[in-house]
């Protein structure tokens, strides 16, 4: 996922949330492998080749072990749980 494309997805976060983000820099996002169809789930490299934190329990952990540049955006869960979430260190 290119600048421009990493940007149009940041705007549609935007929306989706009715407020604007603030983020440092966005490095270049790349999707998640699936295989149950398209992604919907897109990381910084440093996010992708590391432990996802996708749950709430996991805020903690986040705070104390993310890496510097981790960025995760995207659609997570199933069904009508699904949301749009972001996290990023």
């Amino acid at each position: 996922m290119g600048d421009a494309e990493t940007y149009t997805l940041a705007a549609l976060l935007e929306q989706e949330f009715g407020r604007q983000l603030r983020l440092p820099p966005i490095p270049a996002l790349r999707p998640f492998p699936s295989d149950a169809g398209p992604p919907s789930l897109f990381g910084s490299p440093v996010a992708v080749n590391n432990r996802q934190y996708l749950i709430q329990g996991d805020i903690q952990d986040f705070l104390n072990e993310a890496p510097d540049g981790y960025v995760l955006a995207g659609f997570w869960a199933t069904g009508s749980t699904a949301t749009p979430s972001t996290s990023a260190r």
